[in-house]
């Protein structure tokens, strides 16, 4: 739902700005009540019913995952038209496929890959932050599904 450019989000929210997204809208958002910044990402077509993501044994699971390289996801808010807004952690950064196709990362390890101290620390310690973070919601029985660089953020 639009109003004037910006959509319509259940709860107490304020949209401050759309975030690039690939496939769904996600805006930049600020909590009226806690004044909190948040990311709120719109799901269309996923569920039968946002009410049947509400109930998701899945996204409870989400709620209570708590890690330093997890984006915190806080709930779920519907729509008359059955849309579901998944509310989350504001993560203030780049998305590392940005970083990979905008600042010279090689998005395949050359033949002639040479270690390069600093620029080859840091994709290290990203691919470090990651795995620790996939080992984390796999433990607690979460399997992510679309592991990609365009859902990192650095």
């Amino acid at each position: 739902m639009v109003d004037s450019g910006k959509p319509l989000i259940p709860g107490p929210y304020r949209v401050l700005k759309e975030i690039k997204s690939y496939r769904n809208r996600v805006f930049l958002c600020e909590d009226e009540q806690s004044w909190k910044k948040l990311a709120i990402k719109e799901q269309k077509g996923v569920f039968t019913s946002a009410n049947e993501l509400v109930s998701c044994c899945l996204f409870t699971r989400l709620c209570h995952l708590i890690h330093p390289n997890v984006m915190r996801m806080y709930r779920v808010e519907c729509d008359a038209e059955d849309n579901a807004f998944l509310v989350a952690e504001f993560v203030k950064g780049k998305r590392a496929d940005l970083l990979i196709h905008g600042t010279g990362f090689p998005a395949v390890i050359p033949e002639d890959f040479a270690f390069t101290p600093g620029l080859d620390l840091k994709k290290l310690t990203i691919l470090r932050d990651v795995a620790a973070a996939l080992d984390y919601i796999h433990r607690c029985g979460v399997l992510h599904l679309d592991v990609k660089p365009s859902n990192v953020i650095v």
